[in-house]
């Protein structure tokens, strides 16, 4: 169920429990946490990201616990490229969100997710001048601290050769596809902070995405996802989910910096459908 913070008006979903301390939210500027207006400042995309989740997302995809696992973000992964992301995905986000309430009024489809930031209820506030979080209430959802990260896109079909003309027109066609379409492919890519592993945090994240958001908002019936293959941690997660095993592509990765070992991977790729 969606729920909103009753101070700051974010949305935000809560996942079941035993991990009713866990919340998703849209991205955030520090406007997002501080004004308390009804309207709460959503089309100002002027604000910071909060020093908190800069922190978080640094720190984490520095790790080599999570980083080796990820093709995309740059390794060191800096200041700069948290601030960059945080601030492309809140202004994205806030779009669906916009875009999702008069859709929602018209019987139309969302397209995308907007709850894209997995944080804790539970953990101290990240802002030392924000007091202390007291779990449940809330100022704790405001302050919860960021520990993940997931986003859903249009699928790009790593299944077929990298670059090539059959991948680009597929993508093309996926793209080209009006929110709510049955054909529409989606993919799903995730992180989570080493000191939540092996919680059942992410596959109860994704879990509660696929109930409260994309079936019911995006009408989604397809989401793939893809892994290194020696990732057996996300290949889990994934398939308690409902993702079932498609094929392995070998060497089908990007080129990989060196600090990430180098040359090409194998990727094995998954996919949801949604049962009728």
């Amino acid at each position: 169920m969606i729920q909103h913070d009753p101070i700051t008006k974010e949305p935000y979903i809560r996942l079941p429990a035993p991990l009713s301390h866990i919340i998703l939210t849209p991205p955030r500027l520090e406007e997002d946490i501080t004004n308390n207006n009804n309207n709460n400042n959503n089309n100002n995309e002027a604000g910071n990201p909060p020093t908190g989740d800069l922190s978080a997302a640094i720190t984490a995809l520095n790790d080599p616990r999570v980083f080796l696992w990820l093709e995309g973000p740059p390794y060191p992964y800096l200041a700069d490229h948290a601030s960059s992301f945080i601030r492309r995905s809140h202004a994205e986000c806030q779009r669906i969100l916009r875009s999702a309430e008069q859709e929602q009024e018209q019987g139309k489809w969302a397209d995308g997710c907007p709850f894209t930031d997995i944080r804790d209820t539970s953990l101290p506030s990240p802002s030392p001048s924000s007091g202390p979080v007291e779990s449940g209430d809330a100022k704790s959802i405001a302050q919860a601290s960021k520990i993940g990260d997931f986003k859903v896109v249009r699928y790009p079909f790593y299944e077929l050769a990298r670059g090539s003309d059959e991948q680009r027109d597929a993508r093309l066609r996926n793209e080209a596809l009006t929110a709510g379409d049955e054909a529409i492919e989606w993919s799903v890519g995730f992180w989570l902070a080493p000191s939540h592993h092996r919680q059942g945090i992410m596959s109860a994240a994704l879990q509660s995405i696929i109930s409260e958001w994309a079936i019911p908002r995006m009408n989604a019936w397809t989401i793939g996802a893809c892994t290194f293959v020696e990732n057996t941690g996300s290949k889990k997660t994934l398939e308690k989910c409902g993702f079932v095993f498609q094929e392995t592509i070998i060497q089908g990765s990007a080129e990989l910096p060196e600090a990430k070992g180098g040359g090409r991977r194998d990727l094995h790729v998954l996919k949801w459908r949604r049962n009728i």
